[in-house]
């Protein structure tokens, strides 16, 4: 009876055994991922869900670049897999899936950004626009990143857009021709070295901007500074041409404090150099002759340190 009975549980398991997977894998096939695996490239059956879930993660290698192709051989896969019904050609075509950003979506990101880069601007221009490079990313959502080369965005300017998608990276190389026009400050009359600037000193007037450096567009911002230089009327005037003027001046007298956590101590000095509100400069003790450094705290008054 025992052996009648270890027969007949041979028969019954028999009987429910799991059947061989069957794979079929077309001549072309598509990916989206960095690795191939059988599951994105075949069709798996089978009756054990176990083993179709551990056939679908077997991987077949790196998958090519985005807007690239790669073949996979019929053998390579053989070497894969054990114990299954394969139908595939002599050889697969994997492809990868992908986008192409085209040129004129990257010059339209390049216009943008010129134009935001150049908010004062009241008209800009942007002539003889080149785009070189072949943007191909894999599908998906992407981003980009915009590099400045050339330093301004006026004039002949050069940049190179990043884009990014899933860990990819392409680069696009921009070159372009700057122009804008807007009311810049103006000499409204000669204006002398060492001029304390005022109102009626400088006026608005429009001009193309690609040619100038360090051009100035609110003019209430050059009020209370001094001219470095004599600045002809008519001029543009430049950040480089203006300075603020010095609070305590070379020979003034001043009085020289020193402090500490216990003493307070002051004592008359003359200003060896200019020296502005925040400055360090020389300043001789009228009563020593020793020249000692100190910071300028304003038009008459000067904070000696110890170190």
């Amino acid at each position: 009876m025992k052996g009648l009975a270890v027969a007949l549980s041979v028969l019954f398991f028999a009987g429910v055994a799991w059947g061989k997977a069957v794979i079929s894998i077309p001549a072309e096939v598509e990916v989206t991922k960095d690795w191939i695996t059988l599951g994105e490239i075949a069709h798996i059956q089978g009756d054990n869900p176990g083993q179709v879930l551990e056939l679908r993660g077997v991987s077949l290698g790196r998958a090519p670049l985005p807007g690239s192709h790669r073949f996979i051989s019929r053998g390579r896969i053989e070497a894969r897999l054990k114990g299954v019904e394969l139908h595939c050609p002599l050889r697969v075509k994997v492809s990868r899936a992908s986008q192409r950003i085209p040129a004129a979506k990257v010059a339209e990101i390049v216009s943008r950004y010129l134009r935001g880069r150049l908010p004062f601007a009241d008209r800009v221009k942007i002539l003889n626009l080149r785009v070189r490079g072949n943007v191909i990313l894999p599908r998906g959502p992407w981003d980009y990143l915009v590099l400045e080369r050339s330093g301004r965005p006026l004039g002949k300017v050069s940049l190179a857009i990043l884009f990014r998608c899933q860990g990819h990276q392409r680069r696009a190389l921009v070159e372009a021709e700057v122009k804008a026009w807007a009311k810049v400050a103006v000499a409204s009359r000669r204006l002398p070295r060492y001029h304390i600037l005022q109102e009626g000193d400088v006026r608005l007037e429009e001009r193309e901007l690609s040619h100038l450096l360090g051009f100035v567009t609110d003019p209430r911002q050059l009020l209370g500074k001094r001219t470095k230089v004599s600045i002809p009327h008519g001029t543009v005037l430049r950040w480089d041409q203006v300075e603020i003027p010095p609070v305590v001046k070379r020979g003034k007298v001043v009085t020289m404090v020193l402090e500490t956590p216990c003493i307070r101590a002051t004592a008359l000095g003359v200003a060896v150099e200019d020296g502005r509100r925040g400055e360090v400069i020389r300043v001789e003790n009228l009563s020593s002759h020793r020249e000692v450094f100190a910071e300028v705290l304003d038009r008459s008054t000067v904070r000696v340190s110890l170190f």
